[in-house]
């Protein structure tokens, strides 16, 4: 039994269908992975993917991916940081516990003490201001970014599902969404349509 609906694959430009394929299929047949022999870097064998010139054309719009900015280094200083200003704060806490009063380091002359002890709390004050800015700045880049991937991501969505919709006329070298005749553009016009609204 035929299609009550048949979709029609005609190029609209051309109106022809012995040419026409679906994106998403000559992407599979124009890529193909493995182990390739040749030298990269001095090794014998070279893992990876191969494409051929209209699949890097017609390939998938590129998935917006959410990159933390508390990786690796950054994660390392804020907990050096975090640990170094907690002992410095017992430090602190044991050191005044201990030691002599203002008035009996005043009437007894031994002014280098409170000099050090002032100069200590000065450098742990600095550790804390590096540490604020360092969170403070972490949490904005943070908020950014994770603003950006909200807005860039149903965008990307809507654009690989129009992808997975396309065709390819590779007589007229264009692209177009079968039953869509405005929807027809050149290949290298493929990702404005894509993102088009």
């Amino acid at each position: 039994m035929a299609n009550p609906n048949p979709q029609n694959y005609n190029c609209p430009q051309c109106g022809q269908v012995d040419r026409v394929e679906k994106v998403s299929a000559l992407l599979r047949a124009g890529t193909s992975a493995g182990l390739y022999s040749g030298t990269a870097s001095g090794s014998g064998l070279v893992a990876g993917m191969s494409y051929t010139a209209l699949s890097q054309k017609l390939s998938p719009p590129i998935e917006p991916i959410y990159q933390s900015p508390w990786g690796g280094c950054s994660v390392t200083i804020t907990a050096g940081l975090v640990i170094w200003n907690i002992a410095f704060i017992v430090w602190v806490c044991l050191g005044l516990s201990q030691s002599p009063t203002v008035v009996e380091a005043l009437s007894h002359g031994n002014l280098d003490y409170w000099r050090t002890f002032i100069i200590i709390i000065g450098v742990g004050l600095i550790g804390w201001v590096i540490m604020a800015a360092i969170i403070s700045t972490k949490n904005r880049t943070a908020s950014e970014r994770g603003t950006h991937f909200a807005t860039e991501y149903p965008r990307w969505e809507r654009a690989i599902a129009r992808w997975n919709e396309l065709y390819y006329c590779s007589r007229n070298d264009v692209v177009f969404i079968p039953g869509k005749p405005n929807t027809c553009v050149p290949i290298n016009e493929m990702q404005k349509l894509l993102y088009r609204p």
